[in-house]
């Protein structure tokens, strides 16, 4: 693979696979792997670093909920359509619970359990989905994740709207357009080059290519590579069809030591949970995609659950609205939300999990 790519995925490496069947299921399979204990203390060993008997230790607290998560997302496939949001969000929060195990915070978990978002079921209802809100909180599993993925803390609780959610979730982003009527603007394309300045540096170029009628110079989308520098391109053609309006930042790498990998030196520093995980079929040749952060700065999974977070609540406590959601635009959006939002979180996790960037795609 073209190195200068692994710079702008979130796991350089990557695991390539082709199936004649159903993309969802064989990513099931993929998942599926980690019941086997065999399987699972070994990578907590090979890829994880745990010593061999805190692996096997992590291994017993980890198989009970990759168990119920993978029961929870039968249910969810096989049940109704209108309430599978509630089983499918408790398989996500047991995943999350896995990565949390997996990390440097697992003996935290016992203490933060509970969901660590909530939603007002008694408060106002809104005009629709883009208005309603959930509140993340401090403590709890969500935060909790939200920690051993990106090394700090929420500093406290913040309020979150379905509008600042939605357009940040790869695959759903022409359903929410034709929805709310306005351009999806939650991922644009990036690419990066190399160039040699002198016999002592190089200057890594990554460029943000911005469709036409788009004001890039708002967006803080390279927050996923804060030691660059922005600058504006004028560029007479554009680099990516119908995306005139290019946005490049740039970083001097220095050549020396002897050896060094000038790719590995530029991402030094980079903010790898803030890249989006490619879109299935994107290939590896094309330009990655990077988000326009939401509110917090929020990984790809997070934004994933909370939505569905929303939705579980809905479906629990608020079958009057749910019955307004399902007749209004953006339930379309919402059935998107249950395939495409799912079956991208569970290719999320397996590559968080595996260190690996998941490529699976129908051959």
């Amino acid at each position: 693979m073209d190195l200068s790519s692994s710079l702008l995925l979130r796991f350089p490496t990557t695991e390539s696979a082709y199936t004649s069947l159903d993309v969802y299921q064989d990513t099931l399979g993929f998942v599926r792997y980690l019941q086997a204990g065999e399987y699972l203390t070994d990578l907590l060993v090979r890829t994880h670093g745990l010593p061999p008997r805190l692996a096997r230790e992590r291994c017993k607290e980890i198989r009970p909920h990759i168990e119920i998560a993978m029961s929870y997302l039968e249910q969810a496939h096989d049940g109704p359509e209108a309430v599978a949001f509630l089983p499918a969000y408790y398989a996500i929060l047991n995943l999350l619970k896995v990565v949390i195990l997996i990390g440097p915070h697992g003996d935290d978990l016992r203490s933060n359990r509970w969901h660590g978002a909530t939603y007002d079921v008694y408060g106002k209802d809104s005009h629709g989905l883009p208005t309603e809100v959930v509140t993340l909180k401090t403590g709890g599993a969500l935060p909790l994740y939200y920690k051993t993925i990106t090394g700090s803390a929420l500093a406290k609780q913040r309020k979150v709207q379905m509008s600042d959610l939605l357009p940040f979730i790869s695959d759903i982003g022409a359903e929410y357009a034709l929805a709310s009527g306005r351009p999806s603007d939650g991922v644009l394309p990036i690419s990066s080059s190399l160039k040699l300045v002198s016999q002592g540096s190089h200057t890594m170029r990554i460029t943000l290519h911005c469709p036409d009628g788009f004001d890039c110079t708002r967006v803080t989308a390279l927050e996923a590579f804060p030691s660059f520098k922005k600058r504006v391109l004028a560029t007479p053609q554009p680099i990516v069809a119908g995306m005139p309006n290019d946005i490049a930042f740039e970083r001097v790498i220095p050549l020396a030591p002897v050896g060094t990998n000038v790719y590995e030196a530029a991402a030094a520093g980079r903010r790898a949970y803030l890249l989006r995980h490619p879109f299935i079929g994107d290939g590896l040749q094309v330009g990655r995609l990077v988000p326009i952060p939401s509110k917090g700065q929020l990984p790809e999974e997070m934004v994933i659950a909370l939505a569905f977070f929303h939705m579980s609540n809905v479906v629990r406590y608020k079958p009057d609205f749910l019955g307004r959601l399902r007749e209004s635009r953006y339930w379309p959006v919402l059935h998107a939300l249950k395939r495409h939002g799912l079956l991208n979180f569970l290719t999320l996790f397996w590559s968080i999990v595996h260190k690996k960037t998941l490529i699976l795609t129908k051959g």
